[in-house]
């Protein structure tokens, strides 16, 4: 019977997406033993169907959590790893994503208890707290310092010195800041790569955390510190589609004509542009 070999194969703790990883193993495996097959992994992994791993690794089938520890016992995965796959599977397959945040924080948890310095999960503290983000803008400031106690003083919740120091590790460990002489902080301009779901959880932490911020906002801000407008209105579908590419248009071209400004900048702002329907 073919056997798998799990020296120098691909790593679990690299993948966001389980199919990709089971393919790549399997493809391994069969290059370090031509006589393996879908057959032998079967019997190894003790499953009844000689197709089942082929359809599940072509999305025709998804794992329950029979199926997920069958796979665990085929490719020899355990501990760290077993449990790292367990929620790769369920983080893919969730159906919202409230219960794909679930998932990817118990993927974080693994991966911080490894002492893994992945960039996933290092971006993932990046959306999940909102002052990641100021704390980017304030480096735009000519006056900016890296000093934890002056960005405290900046932003307007106050946030402990201890998780201002990680975030500006965290921010020049992603390349988003970075020392000039190893003393100075600088701001680079820097897209995030980062798989799409991942990035759809990321996104949405953030975005929730924003629209709590701007209910407090709403409460303790000055008319003059704040704008909050709302409409109301009878749309055909064809018009909510108009609507919503108008929104969007007008948060690009916001953002192009004012990231190009050279003044000086002296405040950093947050705008949340809601649309969503009433009715079913």
């Amino acid at each position: 019977m073919g056997t798998i070999n799990n020296n120098n194969t691909s790593n679990i703790f690299d993948y966001t997406d389980y199919r990709c990883f089971l393919k790549q193993r399997f493809n391994e495996a069969k290059i370090a033993n031509p006589s393996f097959s879908y057959r032998n992994f079967i019997r190894k992994a003790g499953l009844k169907s000689s197709g089942f791993l082929k359809h599940v690794i072509d999305g025709k089938r998804n794992l329950a959590q029979v199926g997920i520890y069958k796979m665990c016992k085929g490719f020899d995965l355990k501990g760290d790893e077993a449990r790292y796959f367990e929620n790769l599977v369920k983080m893919n397959q969730a159906t919202s994503i409230e219960e794909k945040d679930f998932y990817f924080r118990e993927i974080s948890k693994i991966m911080r208890q490894r002492s893994s310095k992945a960039v996933i999960t290092t971006q993932y503290r990046m959306f999940a707290h909102w002052y990641y983000v100021a704390i980017l803008e304030l480096a735009r400031f000519p006056e900016f310092k890296d000093d934890p106690v002056w960005i405290s003083k900046k932003l307007i919740q106050k946030i402990p010195l201890k998780k201002i120091e990680r975030a500006i590790e965290d921010l020049v460990e992603l390349g988003f800041l970075k020392r000039v002489d190893g003393e100075k902080l600088e701001r680079l301009d820097k897209m995030i790569s980062t798989p799409d779901e991942v990035k759809s959880v990321m996104l949405f932490n953030f975005q929730h955390q924003m629209i709590d911020i701007g209910k407090e906002a709403l409460n303790k801000e000055k008319e003059g510190d704040r704008d909050f407008s709302t409409l109301t209105i009878a749309l055909s579908e064809n018009n909510f589609k108009k609507l919503k590419s108008m929104v969007q248009e007008f948060r690009k071209r916001a953002h192009s004509d004012l990231e190009t400004d050279n003044s000086n900048k002296t405040t950093v702002a947050h705008m949340n542009v809601q649309l969503f329907k009433l009715t079913k």
